[in-house]
């Protein structure tokens, strides 16, 4: 079996995502690169495309909370705002923390040191305390007092996004040329392509010959096969054939809500297929889409990109505005969650016996915490000082 870049045999199998595992996705396959291609597509000599295309979904990443296919985290975003003078970052899953651990020192008259530390969280509190351990060793320290304060931000988070260039463009291509030979080489699905001469579109992916004959660009002009609800985040994959045309496109749309179309070869002479596949980042459910009915394609949406882009900015505030909606709400319902579940751990531990007592007792916790939550009022809980040590 040859690499579908270099063509020559793959001797020793490489994996290749079929969508980028930063974007959620776990589907991949050892029969498409060999080493070396899969390599240099890592390599800043490449313009590590795929790097640059999942780059571009960082913001989204985040506040959605979506995990690589080898438990790479989210990117945190950094520096979104300054309270109290302090920057604040914004941790996986919309979280707003402080950037750093603060410490001020003060001497009494008689010649007593307290130290007040802030941390973002227990964790970094711990470092904090063992760091002093150290600077003030055999110095008899003690922690007097600790606490965990729940504050909200009450202003807005700015971070900006940029959607689009070349290298995205090639991310895109790079996407749809990988599940065109998944779809021959993984699901074993006859397409007649024999033919069919992808060498300009592999020199320009692998060699950076430039050239006319493929392309990809956003497209909210060209109809996907279905329409996607405004809380779909699922990532899709459409490839189709069309012998009217004579062409070989399909769309990558990610997320649910961006949507790109790309021209793979301009020379097709086979029979019209259609294939998808639909993978959702939060639960990697995967469906697989055979026999899609084919649809007519505007090669000139993609081929003439600039005569189209005024009209997408408004949709594409229109989507960006559909993820931070269904952001909220997740937020909304995971916060009540916790709620509850902090309450329960609060006021029962393992062999109690549920009692009316407790049940009020849970209750009022529930009634404090969700009036904090739902009014924004800050709050503030002892913390053992064996947490910390």
């Amino acid at each position: 079996m040859d690499c579908i870049y270099c063509e020559k045999e793959i001797n020793k199998k490489s994996k290749e995502h079929i969508i980028q595992s930063a974007l959620g996705s776990n589907l991949k396959s050892v029969n498409l690169l060999c080493e070396d291609c899969n390599n240099y597509f890592a390599r800043n000599e490449s313009g590590k495309i795929d790097d640059v295309f999942v780059e571009q979904f960082k913001e989204f990443r985040n506040i959605l909370n979506i995990w690589g296919d080898r438990k790479t985290p989210p990117p945190t975003l950094r520096n979104v705002s300054i309270v109290d003078g302090v920057p604040l970052h914004l941790a996986p899953g919309g979280h707003p923390i402080f950037a750093k651990s603060i410490r001020e020192e003060e001497i009494s008259p008689d010649g007593k040191l307290t130290i007040k530390v802030q941390s973002p969280n227990i964790v970094k509190a711990k470092e904090q305390i063992t760091h002093m351990k150290k600077q003030y060793e055999n110095s008899g320290m003690t922690i007097e007092d600790a606490s965990l304060n729940k504050l909200y931000v009450m202003q807005h988070l700015k971070f900006s996004t940029k959607l689009g260039g070349e290298l995205v463009s090639k991310g895109v291509l790079k996407n749809l040329y990988g599940f065109l030979f998944y779809l021959m080489r993984d699901k074993l699905i006859s397409l007649q392509l024999k033919p069919i001469d992808f060498t300009a579109l592999r020199n320009y992916l692998r060699y950076k010959v430039a050239t006319d004959e493929v392309k990809a660009n956003i497209d909210y002009t060209n109809e996907l096969p279905f329409v996607l609800d405004s809380k779909d985040v699922s990532n899709y994959i459409f490839i189709f054939g069309s012998k009217s045309s004579e062409i070989i496109w399909g769309f990558l749309v990610v997320l649910g809500h961006f949507q790109y179309s790309g021209i793979l070869n301009k020379n097709y002479i086979g029979e019209d297929f259609g294939f998808g596949i639909k993978q959702n980042p939060e639960n990697r459910v995967l469906n697989f889409f055979d026999n899609v009915a084919p649809i007519s394609y505007n090669s000139d949406v993609t081929m003439n990109y600039p005569k189209y882009a005024k009209n997408y900015f408004k949709i594409m505030e229109t989507k960006v505005s559909e993820i931070i909606n269904y952001y909220f709400e997740k937020s909304n319902d995971g916060n009540i969650s916790n709620i509850t579940s902090e309450a329960i751990n609060s006021v029962l531990k393992e062999g109690d016996i549920i009692t009316k007592g407790k049940i009020n007792q849970f209750a009022r916790i529930v009634a404090e915490n969700f009036t904090n939550y739902q009014f924004k009022i800050p709050s503030s809980q002892n913390i053992d000082e064996d947490e910390l040590l």
